[in-house]
């Protein structure tokens, strides 16, 4: 299994923080976002780590530092998410994590892929309320591919999979994540977030 992070976005309504430093190279306690999503995959054994990047890239490439189990794909564009796992189909494993580059969350990742392993679908997501609104980690087996249309982001992936009643694997946990997608979420991750 390899892992996905997405560190492409814009960061608007993290501006004008992110006029200047991508979201995923903003600091934590000392620590850009991305050095904690990827120290969290490292941790649970991810050797092959794809990060997706577009805005900003040189920042968030000299954020993550020397990793040797990091590849970086550099888009010439943004494209939506669940349409750039289609497009670089052939970098993904039979089973992939895909994880955000601005989330923090202290989710114990081997218990997540266990999960997985026993309830047998194409897809798995950590989620406090249900397959749209999640904590921004999922695994999906490669077969998910085919149901992937041009213009669609992960959420949009998600809702298809629900009207078509593809089985989901929901895997409700009380582990703690933080969105850091505005200026408070942000200061809340400042305040609380504890690895």
């Amino acid at each position: 299994m390899n892992a996905i992070v997405l560190a492409a976005g814009l960061g608007t309504r993290l501006r004008p923080l992110t006029l200047e430093t991508p979201k995923p190279a903003l600091v934590v306690k000392g620590k850009p976002i991305i050095r904690y999503v990827l120290d969290w995959l490292e941790d649970a054994g991810f050797g092959d780590i794809l990060i997706k990047l577009y805005y900003l890239s040189d920042i968030i490439i000299e954020a993550v530092g020397d990793d040797r189990n990091v590849e970086f794909i550099v888009e010439g564009e943004l494209r939506p998410t669940a349409e750039f796992l289609k497009r670089y189909q052939n970098k993904l494993e039979e089973s992939f994590l895909v994880t955000n580059g601005d989330t923090l969350t202290n989710l114990n990742l081997l218990e997540f892929i266990e999960f997985h392993l026993i309830n047998k679908n194409i897809a798995t997501v950590f989620t406090k309320h249900d397959a749209i609104y999640t904590g921004g980690t999922y695994i999906f087996d490669k077969e998910i591919l085919k149901y992937i249309k041009k213009g669609d982001n992960i959420p949009d992936l998600m809702k298809r999979l629900n009207e078509l009643d593809i089985p989901i694997n929901l895997y409700f946990n009380k582990a703690k994540y933080f969105d850091t997608a505005t200026i408070e979420k942000l200061e809340i991750a400042r305040k609380n977030f504890e690895k």
